[in-house]
């Protein structure tokens, strides 16, 4: 049997090839975020921030 953990292997790999971001918003805005982003054709808050931050500093998206 296979000592192949997908997890710890998943985990792993983010942890060597992404950086960790730790925001904080008003109580609320959470959720109004959220309903903007997909609203927006995000398919997440990551994919939403990442663009954003992009086309802030006028990198390739």
């Amino acid at each position: 049997m296979s000592n192949f953990q997908p997890t710890k292997y998943k985990n792993e790999f983010i942890k060597a090839n992404y950086d960790r971001l730790n925001i904080q918003v008003p109580k609320g805005h959470k959720k109004l975020i959220e309903q903007h982003y997909k609203a927006h054709g995000y398919t997440s808050l990551n994919s939403y921030v990442n663009a954003l931050i992009n086309a802030d500093m006028g990198l390739p998206r």
